[in-house]
């Protein structure tokens, strides 16, 4: 029988483990870590990068698209805007862990769930902390 002074160990979707490993990325723009993440769609594999230079990847992304130029630049400079206003850098610890929400994740492969197991290549994918079953550091071997 439950009482109501027992504890309970709160859902978490993703660890402050994996909060600390995303930490650095955070802080530097240079560092980056390889990670596996288990989400809804699948197994997801790449670069955990800095959010400033997911952003601008995104950005030169949509630039390389095919079409007209005027079509592109104003969406590509709404990630540039973003970029230019992440600074993780000077954030107390405490700080920096509880504003990860997201790993932002470069040169990505996702192996969907549920269908065949060809994978699908990505550049950039943008994952929910609260979205990940299970994380590990490095890919699939």
């Amino acid at each position: 029988m439950s009482s109501s002074s027992e504890s309970r160990v709160p859902d978490v979707g993703a660890s402050d483990y994996l909060r600390s490993i995303l930490a650095p990325v955070h802080q530097d723009e240079a560092a980056s870590v390889m990670l596996t993440l288990a989400v809804p769609a699948g197994v997801l594999n790449g670069r955990a990068v800095h959010p400033a230079v997911w952003l601008r990847r995104m950005a030169a992304e949509i630039r390389s698209r095919p079409g007209p130029p005027e079509g592109k630049d104003p969406v590509a400079r709404i990630f540039e805007t973003h970029a230019a206003r992440r600074d993780d850098g000077d954030l107390p610890t405490g700080a920096l862990m509880s504003s990860i929400h997201h790993a932002y994740l470069a040169d990505a492969t996702l192996t969907p769930s549920g269908v065949d197991p060809t994978s699908k290549r990505g550049t950039l994918w943008q994952v929910a902390l609260a979205d990940v079953s299970a994380w590990t550091i490095g890919e699939p071997a």
